[in-house]
């Protein structure tokens, strides 16, 4: 497997600690014939296992398949967390693990399903990056965004994609590319339904991203 990434299963499988907890790595199962690796995350303490999620890896392919990471099977209201995965520091951490390990072009898909912010955000058409999800995964690093749930299909999940720049030219472009998209979701006004808190959350968010892209600009 692409060394990157052996790091980061190595760091799971050592332990993240947080507060007087840590985040463990447990049941890795490796299929060499696909070049996936499951694994399942604990939250853990001196007298418990708590499940948190379902991590599957795959290692790409030489040039061929690039590597991505499937983040699911997410266990959002976590007892001994006291709070959410999702908006917690665990969850911005494991964002930015992978994508320091990931390598160029390399995607990391997220389940948002038990994420009801950013699913209703996604379903009143705010651009990825706006959502609550998408702004946290621009803030560790990565640039370009896709939802992947197709209403029309039974194959579909509900998941948010997020590239790895390959550059830090493409970077800059990919954020140029973001900023059109808010403009342009902007400026159609009367697409914007501004009574829902969801959306007028997006529309808070647009200062913050805005201004992370001028520092590459």
């Amino acid at each position: 497997m692409h060394s990157s990434l052996n790091e980061a299963i190595r760091i799971l499988r050592e332990g993240i600690y947080y507060r007087d907890l840590i985040v463990i790595a447990k049941n890795v199962r490796e299929n060499r014939e696909s070049g996936e690796i499951d694994l399942d995350l604990y939250l853990s303490g001196i007298d418990f296992d708590e499940y948190l999620l379902r991590i599957k890896l795959f290692q790409g392919r030489k040039q061929h398949y690039k590597q991505w990471v499937e983040i699911r099977n997410i266990h959002n209201e976590l007892i001994h967390l006291g709070s959410s995965f999702f908006g917690s520091d665990i969850e911005y951490r494991m964002y930015e693990l992978f994508h320091n390990y990931l390598e160029p072009g390399g995607k990391l898909l997220i389940d948002y399903s038990h994420d009801i912010v950013t699913r209703n955000q996604l379903r009143k058409l705010v651009p990825p990056v706006l959502t609550r999800m998408g702004w946290v995964l621009l803030k560790v690093g990565f640039t370009q965004f896709r939802d992947l749930f197709v209403a029309s299909s039974r194959e579909s999940r509900m998941e948010l994609a997020a590239e790895k720049e390959f550059s830090y030219e493409d970077k800059v472009e990919k954020l140029k590319k973001i900023r059109r998209e808010i403009e342009n979701w902007i400026n159609s006004s009367k697409k914007i339904d501004k009574e829902e808190k969801c959306v007028l959350s997006a529309l808070c968010n647009v200062k913050f991203v805005m201004n992370y892209i001028e520092k590459y600009l």
